[in-house]
């Protein structure tokens, strides 16, 4: 999962602390950015991700009849 956190101030106080980051699916944070504006990059290993979507298949509780 790749999740981008903003950064910076924003109006009326709020501030925002960024850390973008790229998460396996089992919660390990594989890249994470800092508290700045920046890029992050980094490889997927494919075959991993099928190895665990075989041990972890929640595709099959899908609603089809909901989400298509």
């Amino acid at each position: 999962m790749a999740a981008c956190g903003q950064w910076g101030r924003y109006a009326r106080g709020r501030e925002n602390y960024g850390h973008s980051m790229v998460v396996d699916p089992w919660g390990m944070v594989i890249a994470q950015a800092g508290e700045r504006a920046g890029t992050l990059v980094t490889e997927l290993d494919m075959e991993y991700l099928h190895a665990v979507r075989q041990r972890m298949p929640v595709q099959r509780h899908r609603r089809r009849d909901l989400f298509g």
